[in-house]
């Protein structure tokens, strides 16, 4: 899927969406790789989804280390590894 947002608000409408799409899978995980150069709105995206789903604490670029993982409110979506 590609997607283009041309603001913040556009980003976090658009992770609202995105997320109402997902159902519940059992014994399986959802993954979703983000791609792009540098400045891209991974990071942000990545934020906007750490916002609806709960995720109260900063949600920074992983640039310097592996992966960061986020543990959510959501009734399905448990963690989120960025």
């Amino acid at each position: 899927m590609n997607r283009v947002t041309n603001s913040l608000e556009e980003t976090q409408a658009f992770a609202k969406e995105w997320l109402q799409t997902l159902t519940e899978t059992k014994d399986q995980a959802t993954v979703v790789g983000l791609y792009g150069n540098l400045g891209a709105g991974k990071t942000a995206f990545t934020k906007c989804l750490a916002k609806e789903l709960g995720i109260n604490i900063p949600v920074t670029s992983p640039t310097f280390v592996i992966q960061k993982i986020y543990e959510t409110n959501h009734p399905f979506l448990k963690r989120l590894i960025h």
